[in-house]
């Protein structure tokens, strides 16, 4: 008997929890927060951090949709600045309005390209503060493969005297968000939040 047609089903790669995450790079401080996107498919590929008279004390994220083709999913951010600063609204404005206090570092060559692993650097002073990012790529294919990159992307201040060991979400996962260490004042130490790629239909 003649075969009848078979079925096709495109998939797409996706986020699923639960979520893992890794250790500190940098310093703990007194307080957490998640900077982050919640589960769905949205994965970081950049991160920016602005610096108030010396304090880096905002940090924002800006997050690609792991689907092929697909747009800017937006940004999270923490901001504990006194000066009433805001960063620019929008995910096109990721990288508009740098200034001298402001630094950032995002994988922009390669739309596959999301956050597995970071490095932070601080000043040698007492305060930890945070003086300088690295990230660490994986490439995500259409098909859910997750391949760990040993390349990074980076940015320091001039005051970035040590840099701390890089942190990496487990092998098949990207980050889909931070945990920063800071206090009331300023940033010391990032963690990532991860999640598993799969491949969904």
């Amino acid at each position: 008997m003649p075969k009848g047609p078979t079925a096709t089903f495109a998939t797409r790669p996706t986020l699923v929890d639960p979520v893992h995450v890794t250790s500190v790079s940098g310093f703990r401080d007194g307080e957490l927060t998640w900077v982050a996107f919640g589960p769905g498919t949205t994965g970081v590929q950049g991160v920016r951090v602005r610096e108030n008279y010396d304090k880096p004390c905002a940090l924002a994220i800006s997050g690609k949709s792991l689907e092929q083709g697909s747009r800017d999913d937006g940004d999270e951010e923490l901001n504990i600045c006194t000066d009433g600063f805001r960063f620019p609204a929008g995910a096109l404005s990721f990288l508009n309005g740098l200034s001298t206090s402001d630094k950032a570092v995002i994988f922009d060559g390669n739309p596959r390209h999301y956050l597995r692993g970071i490095a932070v650097c601080t000043n040698n002073n007492n305060n930890h503060r945070l003086k300088g990012i690295r990230i660490y790529p994986a490439s995500v294919g259409t098909d859910a493969s997750v391949n760990a990159l040993g390349s990074y992307e980076e940015f320091r201040q001039t005051n970035c005297s040590q840099w701390h060991s890089a942190v990496y979400c487990p092998s098949g996962q990207v980050a889909s968000g931070l945990a920063v260490h800071h206090s009331d004042e300023e940033i010391t130490g990032i963690a990532l939040r991860c999640r598993r790629v799969v491949a969904s239909m």
